[in-house]
């Protein structure tokens, strides 16, 4: 693990600043600024930014102009940085009608060069309903940059107990973490989930009491690795698609952090892995 050494433990970002999802590193949120500063020294090698390979990358921004055509839509995006073009393609399928002027959007794909500069070829658009998202998603940004260019950033107990200070930007659709080219946006396509189900709303270890969504996530956390009960250990994400979007990542993995110093988990075949202690 490259998030600290003594214990061994998950984080969010590794030391470029990219989001971990398992083994692959493939997703880093970006104001448009930055995006449209990517640099490439070989045509066939990935954009990079602060000296890192840029894979998917989201942006959240403001909708300025729709333009659509028979495989593709255009969409111009502001965010109060710049203003970059986004392609989606279509291959025929309808437009998604809520994806229209003074919408606000978040957005993942991959850097590409088009014919006017950079733009972003979209896996997926999806509507921003609550505007503290926005926020959220520029603080992911910025800990992000920092993390690429000062080094992994440290997270304290007390973030641990109060998951919500530190919430960044919600996860990308599984489809798109594993890969997949998913073509559905808004309401009609995945949905970035954060309502926690039923669960027991308390937990308690060394004289410390959780209560509320952690307490929650640690204790359907633990049923998870209980159920999956891998020989090798479970990963992050092995865990968030046992949850089916219930938590965040965030919150998943600083609920694995805490049970790993709790003693409730170790470490499994690899530093990825844990499983029941």
């Amino acid at each position: 693990m490259e998030f600290s050494s003594q214990p061994k433990t998950p984080s969010r970002y590794g030391k470029d600043g990219q989001e971990r999802t398992g083994d692959v590193v493939t997703v880093t949120p970006l104001s448009v600024k930055m995006l449209l500063s990517a640099k490439k020294d070989d045509p066939k090698s990935p954009y990079q930014i602060d000296g890192v390979d840029m894979h998917t990358v989201v942006i959240v921004g403001l909708i300025l102009e729709v333009v659509p055509s028979q495989k593709s839509v255009n969409y111009k995006i502001d965010d109060g940085s710049e203003c970059v073009d986004v392609v989606q393609w279509t291959l025929g399928a309808e437009q998604n009608s809520e994806l229209k002027d003074g919408v606000y959007v978040r957005v993942a794909g991959q850097i590409k060069e088009g014919n006017e500069g950079k733009e972003l070829n979209a896996f997926q658009i999806e509507i921003i309903k609550d505007f503290n998202e926005i926020t959220s998603h520029h603080l992911a940004v910025i800990t992000a940059h920092l993390s690429r260019v000062k080094g992994p950033l440290p997270i304290s107990h007390d973030q641990l107990q109060n998951p919500g200070s530190q919430t960044l930007s919600p996860p990308i659709s599984p489809s798109i973490l594993a890969g997949g080219r998913t073509m559905s946006s808004g309401t009609g396509g995945q949905s970035f989930s954060t309502t926690a189900h039923a669960a027991e709303a308390e937990y308690s270890f060394g004289g410390i009491v959780e209560t509320g969504r952690f307490a929650r996530c640690l204790n359907d956390c633990i049923k998870a690795f209980q159920a999956l009960d891998l020989p090798g250990g479970s990963t992050r994400d092995d865990i968030l698609l046992y949850l089916k979007g219930n938590y965040t990542d965030l919150e998943v993995g600083n609920a694995i952090t805490r049970l790993y110093d709790d003693g409730k988990i170790c470490i499994g075949n690899t530093e990825e892995h844990f499983r029941i202690a």
